[in-house]
């Protein structure tokens, strides 16, 4: 499972990196928030045998821009995934994750600079309900 764990905390950092474009009017307090719904069908087979999982997948994410002059911004964002996998009857996991993130930019005529830093947590959906950090930051 530390695949999909990867997997999940990959598609963490790229929903902060979807949501973490700086706002594009220097000063403007603005925000934005996204919401999907989908479904998965996934077949496998090894040695001769095979199942299938099927499942629904949910996730949103929300940013806010607060200006704090009119060329320094900072930006907070928050995301989060889930889907609820089921292995056999009554064997209900989620796997998933959440996080929170910031942006702290300078914005001119000549250009853009900034830094970001972002924390979530991978859960693996075993019946131990392990949870993983996770740590992102660097200059945009």
């Amino acid at each position: 499972m530390k695949l999909r764990t990867l997997a999940l905390a990959t598609s963490g950092l790229v929903a902060i990196a979807a949501i973490a474009n700086t706002a594009t009017a220097a000063g403007a307090f603005m925000g934005k928030v996204n919401l999907g719904v989908g479904y998965a069908w996934e077949d496998f087979s090894a040695d001769g045998d095979s199942w299938s999982n099927d499942y629904p997948a949910i996730h949103g994410a929300g940013a806010v821009n607060i200006p704090y002059n009119d060329v320094v911004n900072l930006q907070v964002d928050i995301f989060g995934a889930a889907s609820m996998d089921n292995y056999g009857p009554g064997d209900n996991s989620m796997f998933g994750g959440s996080g929170l993130g910031a942006h702290l930019n300078y914005r001119d005529a000549e250009g853009a600079l900034g830094i970001f830093g972002a924390v979530g947590r991978a859960n693996e959906g075993s019946s131990s309900s392990a949870d993983d950090v996770v740590f992102a930051g660097g200059l945009e």
